[in-house]
């Protein structure tokens, strides 16, 4: 089997669950029971946390919908995640691969003076959870990234939607964009309308189409994928 062919099944296998959760709610409540269980089996014992915590550094993850949890948070849920636009704002702008040779299983970091945080998502760190009436993606707080279809992604593996993260001027990159091309991924409610736009070719090629144009919609790079340290997608 093709990788654009695969690709496109677990495109549909996704929009086919979003239809689906409009009209039943099971089908949703076991995928979050899933998400759960991953979550609950990368927390460690308190004592994991209670020894790093006087050397402040702490440990979180994000899930599919970009909220952000502490690691030992259980459960997570839009209660228990931290909720302040100011500080999600300038914890995801100091983002960055973890290069400190620290706890390997986090593949990203974000300093806070002198405390270290890292972070293990179940996908990738960014997430795009709204979509602005002018075009722009909106991540962590209110934070945005400029939306165009020539930087619409999608993985091999998941079927999932991502967008490039860009600067709106060179002298603006993040922290993420000065350490190569980097994604986020777009929540599955605002890819689902966004997909309402791409369209499969004979020649099995995807592509975005409106009034302005059609943009070829490419393949997520392998180093973006997140089987070493995410949510398994084959199971959801």
């Amino acid at each position: 089997m093709s990788i654009m062919l695969r690709t496109r099944q677990l495109i549909r296998r996704d929009l086919a669950r979003l239809s689906n959760r409009r009209c039943a709610s099971s089908n949703g409540d076991d995928e979050t029971r899933y998400i759960e269980e991953w979550q609950a089996t990368c927390i460690r014992p308190n004592s994991f946390y209670e020894l790093h915590a006087s050397s402040r550094t702490y440990f979180y993850s994000v899930d599919l919908q970009g909220r952000l949890f502490l690691e030992e948070t259980s459960p997570k849920n839009i209660a228990t995640s931290l909720k302040s636009d100011k500080f999600l704002d300038f914890f995801f702008s100091q983002l960055r691969p973890n290069k400190t040779g620290k706890f390997e299983e986090y593949p990203f970091f974000s300093p806070c003076g002198k405390e270290s945080n890292y972070i293990r998502p179940a996908c990738l760190p960014i997430v795009f959870h709204d979509l602005t009436p002018s075009n722009s993606l909106v991540y962590a707080g209110t934070l945005l990234q400029k939306f165009h279809p020539s930087n619409l992604r999608t993985s091999s593996l998941s079927g999932r939607i991502f967008h490039r993260l860009f600067p709106s001027s060179p002298s603006k990159k993040s922290r993420m964009q000065k350490s190569g091309e980097s994604y986020g991924l777009i929540k599955s409610s605002i890819a689902g309308k966004i997909a309402e736009n791409i369209f499969f070719k004979d020649d099995g090629g995807m592509y975005y189409v409106d009034d302005e144009g059609e943009w070829e919609v490419g393949l997520l790079p392998d180093d973006q994928e997140s089987v070493s340290w995410g949510l398994p997608s084959s199971s959801i």
